[in-house]
């Protein structure tokens, strides 16, 4: 297998493009299970029977944080320097926004961990606290991040590895995953969901790594028959017989294929991109506080009847524009804490 990486100075519109639309998918799945557990909609719409929007949108953008990375990492790669960059750029954010959250939390006495050992906020500290109470572990978990902040810590946590092993013997780790994958789907002894199963996420993951090796190698043409799969799972009227953890990942790789194939027509879109991909995982931290409260809010004003649909709209609007807010104040008190850090470092 050749490697051709693709470079910084090469990267992609269409990887911009593919994070913006999986965190936009994972908003709109909240907002619309936001809507129906509140009683303001009576209907879903986010999936059909081989497509739901919150699945592909996780696995999209775990397959693009592996294509990222690889494409980042260069040949002179650090794990010191990576854990120090990577880290800082995931937990800082999410210190701050638990941190904001429990303060609330507190103020409004509406805080409770009973049972819970002190000790186990070191999984907070990790950012992993959300995806072991998802496993039954009681943790001090806020809901911030959810579990896929878990999984990707741990994902980063192994980038090292997997960066060694897919440029020494790229073939062999895949051909090595990809088995363990389709094992593991076919017969899938876990209790938890395969779209949350660490080890299917991080074959995508793997996956996307991969990708960044031999993305200028793809098959000429290879759009085509990933359209006519994205097509086939939008509109198959019932469930095909393939494990969901295959169709998630294929779904997803078929969705990747197209929108590269389409590069240089997206290269009008990279200014608003760059400019938008900056605030996406802050926006990402606080918009579960933000669909509560703002979903509560027009429940009240309604009364608990359904909203009409450009009551929806501009709920939706609204928290749109909250969140963005909101990132943009989390951005501002990261780069106070990292001035003031560098600060101190170089007295």
């Amino acid at each position: 297998m050749q490697n051709t990486t693709v470079t910084n100075k090469q990267r992609l519109v269409s990887l911009d493009l593919l994070r913006t639309v999986a965190f936009a998918l994972i908003i709109l799945y909240h907002f619309q299970v936001g809507l129906l557990y509140s009683g303001l909609a009576c209907r879903a719409w986010y999936e059909t029977p081989n497509l739901h929007i919150a699945t592909l949108g996780v696995s999209l953008f775990f397959i693009m944080s592996g294509f990222g990375l690889m494409t980042s990492s260069g040949d002179n790669f650090r794990a010191g320097r990576f854990y120090k960059k990577r880290f800082l750029r995931i937990l800082l954010p999410f210190y701050i926004v638990y941190g904001g959250y429990f303060m609330l939390k507190l103020v409004l006495h509406k805080l409770s961990f009973p049972g819970v050992p002190k000790w186990r906020f070191v999984f907070t500290l990790l950012g992993m606290d959300e995806y072991l109470k998802m496993l039954g572990l009681p943790t001090f978990s806020l809901g911030i991040g959810e579990w896929f902040l878990g999984c990707l810590v741990l994902m980063y946590l192994l980038f090292p590895l997997v960066q060694t092993a897919l440029k020494r013997a790229p073939l062999l780790t895949m051909g090595i995953a990809t088995g363990l994958f389709l094992i593991l789907s076919v017969w899938d002894p876990f209790s938890i969901n395969p779209w949350q199963n660490f080890l299917f996420k991080f074959y995508e993951f793997i996956l996307g790594a991969c990708l960044a090796l031999t993305w200028q190698k793809r098959p000429k043409g290879i759009w085509i028959p990933s359209l006519a799969v994205i097509l086939l799972f939008l509109f198959a009227p019932s469930e095909l017989p393939i494990p969901i953890s295959i169709r998630i990942t294929l779904l997803s790789l078929c969705v990747i294929f197209c929108v590269m194939e389409a590069e240089a027509l997206l290269k009008p879109l990279e200014p608003p991109l760059r400019r938008a991909g900056g605030y996406l995982y802050e926006i990402y931290l606080v918009h579960h506080v933000v669909i509560f409260a703002g979903e509560k809010l027009l429940t009240k004003l309604l009364g608990g009847a359904p909203a009409l649909w450009w009551q929806i709209l501009l709920l939706l609007a609204g928290e749109l524009v909250i969140m963005w807010i909101g990132a943009t104040v989390v951005l501002f008190i990261e780069k106070l804490i990292l001035r003031l850090a560098n600060h101190c470092y170089a007295g």
